[in-house]
């Protein structure tokens, strides 16, 4: 994800029926590239279509991806 400034990022996944499976805060991303690695485990995925939202001061984000466990 790209920052246009500095600021703390929440990352939020949520499986399809609407039910927050895993959500952090990340306290103060620099402004620029940055990126993050979650695992199906840690967040407890199993195969399926997620939501993620990513939301910083200033803007808000989601993306669709799909999980599968092969």
């Amino acid at each position: 994800y790209e920052l246009e400034n500095p600021s703390d990022v929440i990352i939020q996944i949520t499986d399809a029926a609407g039910k927050v499976i895993y959500e952090s805060l990340m306290k103060y991303q620099p402004a620029g590239n940055n990126q993050t690695s979650l695992s199906k485990e840690q967040c407890h995925m199993s195969t399926g279509t997620y939501i993620i939202k990513l939301t910083s001061r200033e803007n808000n984000s989601v993306f669709n991806i799909f999980c599968s466990n092969q």
